[in-house]
């Protein structure tokens, strides 16, 4: 029984770590796209979806403006 306590436990820890750099890669992404440190945290821990940001970045939508819509 201890033993698949201690599956569970790795397993969890292994998903939350991925997790935790999953957030930290889109945070680096959003900050490439010229939001701030605080609208790229934000968006990050969003479902925001980053195909569409850098697609309206790339039309010319003003960061703020696209912050806004995708958050």
């Amino acid at each position: 029984m201890g033993g698949e306590h201690v599956a569970t436990a790795a397993r969890s820890a292994r998903i939350r770590d991925e997790r935790l750099r999953v957030r930290f890669w889109r945070r680096e992404q959003f900050l490439g796209l010229g939001f701030t440190p605080s609208e790229a945290r934000v968006l990050a821990k969003s479902a925001a979806d980053l195909h569409e940001t850098r697609r309206l970045i790339g039309l010319g939508c003003e960061r703020h403006t696209a912050f806004r819509l995708v958050r």
